[in-house]
């Protein structure tokens, strides 16, 4: 099912302003970083790195539908602020795109949940949300931003506590992003790197 979700995505990402390699990239390194969080928890390693590759659908979506004009609207613009600009320019968000879009292809009601409220406050998320927000976070610092340029939330005591993860974490956090999001981005996408 994920393999035929990544090819449906990368070909409508083709058809967008985004670079493939890039989405691909920083899909797979939130996917491999959230894996690496959750197995810190008693959360289930491979649901959580299944729900971190899916978590942008929505954007991707928009994307597609939109194309030059959603970069335009969006390019730039911290992710809250993104998202409240797509609520008051479009009547939505590209979460609730997103949770549409995963309960359509028949994802888990926890993915599409979570693809949902990705972007909400820190304090309202369960600890799967905050386990993507760490991963999230740690992947935009390493370089991993669909290409779109936007602020994306820092690695920060606030995360990594809400993650239940501590500040001597932090380094390793990093290190696991960004050796995912460069592999990946060097590989691409058919590589067949496989989570460790």
């Amino acid at each position: 099912m994920l393999a035929c979700w990544a090819e449906f995505v990368l070909g409508a990402v083709g058809k967008t302003a985004l670079d493939p390699r890039r989405v691909y990239a920083t899909s797979w390194a939130m996917g491999e970083t959230a894996h690496w969080v959750a197995g810190k928890h008693i959360l289930a390693p491979d649901d959580t790195f299944a729900t971190a590759i899916l978590i942008e659908t929505g954007l991707i979506a928009l994307m597609y539908a939109l194309s030059e004009v959603y970069v335009a609207l969006t390019a730039h613009k911290p992710q809250v602020a993104v998202v409240r600009y797509e609520r008051s320019c479009l009547g939505f968000d590209h979460q609730e795109v997103g949770a549409a879009s995963l309960r359509q292809f028949r994802f888990s009601e926890e993915a599409a949940q979570q693809a949902g409220t990705h972007h909400e406050p820190l304090l309202t998320l369960g600890m799967t949300g905050k386990v993507l927000r760490a991963a999230s976070a740690a992947v935009a610092q390493a370089g991993g931003d669909f290409g779109l340029g936007g602020i994306q939330e820092a690695v920060n005591q606030q995360v990594l506590e809400g993650a239940l993860l501590r500040p001597e974490h932090e380094p390793e956090l990093l290190a696991v992003a960004r050796s995912s999001f460069d592999r990946a981005l060097e590989f691409g996408y058919g590589s067949g790197s496989q989570v460790a």
